[in-house]
């Protein structure tokens, strides 16, 4: 997944008012739109992010590793400073779990199909043509 990927994904599941990515962008300085309903996380977060993936542009991967490692930090800070909003710590678990669910689903759908491995046979086709199915006895 590459870094734009990422804050498309996070656009899409945060809403366009916490994440206003713009997809035009050429650059981090331009990444975002407009100003995020929290303009210095988000942009620092997006900052982070881009150097600990050691991003040379949008187009770079990223790694789940590396991302989770540039949000830990900001979130604990977050979540420790006196008067932390409930908004942005709801903000902060929710980026959690985009982000570990996108990077699951890249996962599973880049994964290589086993060769020779069992395959799933539909039950319907076999029912529609009368047979019966043994079970255990």
């Amino acid at each position: 997944m590459t870094f734009m990927e990422l804050w498309t994904r996070l656009e899409d599941r945060l809403g366009y008012h916490q994440a206003p990515v713009n997809p035009r962008a050429t650059g981090l300085r331009d990444l975002f739109e407009c100003s995020p309903l929290h303009p210095e996380l988000m942009t620092r977060l997006a900052r982070d992010i881009y150097a600990r993936n050691s991003c040379r542009g949008l187009t770079d991967a990223v790694r789940r590793t590396e991302t989770l490692d540039a949000l830990g930090p900001i979130r604990r800070e977050f979540l420790r400073a006196a008067g932390a909003d409930v908004d942005v710590h709801r903000l902060l678990e929710d980026l959690c779990v985009i982000v570990s669910d996108a990077f699951a689903v890249g996962a599973r759908n880049d994964a290589a199909p086993a060769s020779g491995g069992a395959a799933v046979i539909p039950l319907d086709s076999a029912r529609r043509r009368g047979r019966r199915l043994k079970g255990p006895t």
